[in-house]
């Protein structure tokens, strides 16, 4: 039987922290800048779960060339949030700023990384494909792809040479490191250092992102990742440069231009969209599954179900309610 375990994703939380640590570090920036940038890459899944843009994909509703555009501009306004903080850790150093600059690299990462694996992929679709990976085995979901591994530490290279050359430029380097990961003055002194303070999205989240493959088309709503991802690098660049905001149109009122040339044939969903009893029993509460699908095998992962936000008990307390919405999934997808 295929358990959550065995779902080797590339772009988990953990793998985003990992690759996002790694490369910052090779790019000689200071440790624990490196360790807050990666926590808050990590974090992104739990903060931003809803936020396509964050994730390189596709709102509902919007158009290829519109979600393209939305991860444009949050990298851009990312990369200026980046240049903001280096500049006032040069004037006035300050712990808040040098947060706020592993904070916004952070953010800018998991959006770069993800668009590795997503190329816009819209959630109804990655929900259809995650489901028949867990319930009938396929290897379909984009998060799994071993090229999606190899793109995003790349791309994230590139991110990280773009940031350690704004931090030599700005003489901030000697400020990061000491500053990224003080605890504030408020901080229980007995709790764990802000820079392990990982979360993880909760078995509602995950409930709800299965769900939606009841409503997926069948068509393909990936970009043309050719185009996208140097345009995404293009404006995380400009913003860190303090140049004006990426372009209003990627695609310049052609709404065929980010289509890309390995679209795949629209497939036939008429009977509904892949199920299993496993996947009902995660949406009975069973959060440490959840943990499971998100956690990779790292040493530095936080452990159990905390990591989710919600204690063993506050999953129980959230069984009923989740009985009602597996019943009525049930009724959906058979």
């Amino acid at each position: 039987m295929t358990t959550w375990a065995g779902q080797a994703a590339a772009l988990k939380p953990g793998r985003h922290r990992k690759i996002t640590r790694d490369r910052c570090r090779a790019a000689g920036l200071p440790r624990d800048f490196c360790r807050r940038a990666a926590l808050e890459s990590y974090n992104t899944d739990a903060h931003e779960w809803d936020d396509m843009a964050a994730h390189a994909q596709i709102p509902a509703g919007a158009t290829t060339c519109e979600g393209a555009e939305g991860a444009g501009r949050r990298v851009w306004s990312l990369g200026t949030d980046l240049r903001d903080a280096l500049r006032k850790l040069a004037i006035a150093p300050t712990d808040d700023d040098a947060k706020a600059a592993a904070r916004a690299l952070g953010r800018a990462a998991h959006t770069i990384q993800d668009n590795c694996a997503h190329h816009g992929m819209p959630n109804p679709q990655h929900a259809w494909y995650s489901l028949s990976d867990f319930c009938d085995g396929t290897s379909l979901s984009p998060d799994i792809q071993s090229d999606a591994l190899v793109c995003a530490t790349h791309e994230t290279d590139i991110l990280m040479r773009r940031t350690a050359e704004a931090v030599q430029a700005a003489g901030v380097a000697s400020e990061l490191g000491p500053r990224s990961c003080r605890e504030d003055p408020w901080h229980d002194n007995n709790s764990r250092n802000p820079c392990d303070e990982a979360v993880l999205p909760g078995p509602w989240d995950a409930c709800h992102f299965f769900e939606g493959a009841a409503t997926w088309d069948g068509s393909d709503g990936r970009w043309d990742n050719d185009l996208v991802r140097p345009w995404l690098d293009t404006a995380f660049r400009d913003g860190l440069n303090g140049t004006a905001a990426p372009p209003a149109s990627l695609c310049a009122g052609d709404p065929d231009a980010l289509i890309p040339p390995d679209r795949y044939d629209p497939q036939d969903v008429s009977d509904g969209p892949p199920g299993c009893g496993l996947s009902h029993l995660m949406c009975l509460g069973k959060a440490d599954y959840v943990g499971d699908f998100f956690a990779d095998d790292l040493a530095d992962e936080p452990a159990g179900c905390s990591a989710t936000g919600q204690s063993s008990g506050g999953t129980a307390l959230l069984l009923v309610g989740l009985i009602l919405v597996a019943s009525i999934r049930r009724r959906t997808v058979r």
